[in-house]
């Protein structure tokens, strides 16, 4: 059967495309929870490497009177990722944050390292109503993602969607599932490769070819990539294949169109603050329309219009200008 992504429709509507041109709505279209901030993986290239926040775990109540507050906004689309910096298979009511939006009719998507998905977790998964998962690996081949995550693993990753998948199947639910890598040092054919294996068992496959994409600006993956003709050509363009990502001249569409909740309630800027270098507040004194309507997120706003090189954080972005 063929399905579309449920979260496709807003990421290509004009209040998503053109935010800069709109008004900023009452409360933002999407928010960003991290139910815990704890992981079974110890990725080469994660920030959890450096990142000194103590283990913490949402709390289930706390997570309901989110859900209910963002409800009352007609336009609120849902939780574009339940993930941040831990694996959210790991809280024990992963399946009942799931199941209370899908009841509320709140799009979920959740992003997991695959480890947990075994036959058990996969029925609650399902069943709870998500609408969205993404598989989080590494390279286009065992070799490279055991370099950059854990060895003897990823075999037993692949046996664990393919039961995911074949369950959405057999149980018609409804569920996209996407496949997503980054690349670093493999060849065009082992890419190839690894998307004509995934294309016949998932839904969608992202490969993003940018290593260093999460920390440096364009000019600088340029230099990396530079006499890559696969990649990119000769006028200096990374190559538009395989719909890789690349880099938005706009912006910061985060701050106009969602908040991120952390495990341990704070609200920073943004997903990429891991460490709480810009926290706007915390939802056990605030309600997030206070945060969302804030002076600090109004002037943040303002600053990152005028020149993103005025908050240090966000002058090295890799999605503004």
């Amino acid at each position: 059967m063929e399905l579309v992504n449920p979260f496709r429709e807003f990421y290509d509507s004009e209040v998503y495309v053109n935010y800069e041109k709109l008004h900023l709505p009452s409360f933002p279209y999407l928010l960003e929870i991290e139910p815990t901030n704890t992981c079974n993986m110890d990725c080469l290239f994660c920030a959890r490497q450096i990142m000194k926040r103590p283990a913490s775990y949402l709390d289930y109540d706390i997570y309901k009177n989110i859900i209910d507050e963002a409800r009352q906004y007609s336009h609120f689309v849902g939780i574009s990722s339940f993930s941040g910096w831990g694996e959210p298979l790991l809280h024990k009511d992963i399946f009942r944050m799931i199941d209370y939006a899908n009841k509320k009719n709140v799009l979920t998507s959740l992003i997991s390292n695959g480890l947990l998905l075994k036959k058990q977790n996969v029925a609650k998964l399902l069943n709870a109503g998500v609408d969205h998962v993404k598989i989080s690996l590494q390279g286009a081949n065992n070799a490279e993602y055991e370099k950059m995550r854990k060895k003897g693993v990823y075999d037993s990753i692949v046996r664990n969607v393919l039961r995911l998948v074949n369950y959405r199947n057999k149980n018609n639910y409804r569920t996209f599932i996407q496949a997503s890598t980054s690349i670093t040092s493999e060849t065009k054919k082992e890419v190839n490769a690894f998307v004509r294996f995934w294309e016949g068992i998932v839904d969608e496959i992202y490969v993003d070819y940018t290593k260093f994409q999460r920390i440096a600006k364009v000019d600088r993956v340029k230099e990396y990539l530079k006499g890559k003709k696969d990649i990119i050509n000769s006028d200096g363009e990374i190559v538009d294949e395989y719909k890789m990502k690349t880099y938005r001249d706009k912006g910061c569409v985060d701050v106009n169109t969602r908040l991120v909740i952390h495990s341990n309630c704070n609200v920073p800027i943004c997903c990429s603050d891991f460490s709480h270098e810009m926290v706007l507040g915390n939802i056990k004194d605030s309600t997030l329309k206070e945060i969302w309507d804030s002076k600090k997120l109004l002037e943040i706003r303002n600053i990152l219009k005028r020149n993103i090189k005025n908050i240090p954080f966000c002058s090295v972005c890799h999605n503004l200008r």
